[in-house]
């Protein structure tokens, strides 16, 4: 095995010059229109920052039913991923004794078929509080959808 050489330190010009790449300039000459602007946009900012939904979870206070679930990208960064796996642990909301609702489609009842969980065991899953499916992947590793459901409501 070789040994691994540690990078040297970029130079302050050089380091300037590589975060210039990915920084765009603002113009310096335009004043503020009050002496006071700027602090109040700092505020503004930092009280988005501190919103109640990105601080930490109870990891085992996780909701079960899809339906009750915040978005993943609405926990903090940190927590994200681990999330992710307490729901993989978890596996999906999977209610097998339960007598799913029947509903009107065209002159059919239809219901949810509880052999479906067989079929699709490592994904697909029940709300109660909204009579659906959902797919566990998708929740997991969708980061922003309109549908909470992903594809299809079954």
């Amino acid at each position: 095995m070789g040994s691994r050489k540690s990078k040297a330190p970029i130079p302050n010009s050089q380091s300037a010059a590589f975060m210039g790449r990915f920084l765009s300039k603002t113009s310096s000459s335009t004043p503020s229109s009050t002496p006071g602007s700027s602090s109040v946009n700092l505020c503004n900012i930092t009280s988005q920052c501190h919103n109640p939904m990105s601080q930490e979870v109870d990891l085992d206070d996780l909701p079960s039913d899809p339906a009750k679930r915040r978005k993943i990208s609405e926990y903090h960064p940190n927590q994200r991923d681990e999330i992710r796996r307490k729901y993989l642990i978890k596996g999906p909301c999977q209610p097998r004794g339960h007598d799913f609702p029947q509903k009107e489609i065209g002159n059919t009842l239809r219901r949810f078929n509880s052999k479906w969980f067989d079929k699709y065991p490592s994904w697909l899953e029940y709300s109660f509080q909204d009579d659906k499916a959902f797919c566990l992947c998708c929740y997991l590793f969708r980061d922003y959808f309109e549908n909470r459901g992903g594809v299809m409501h079954l």
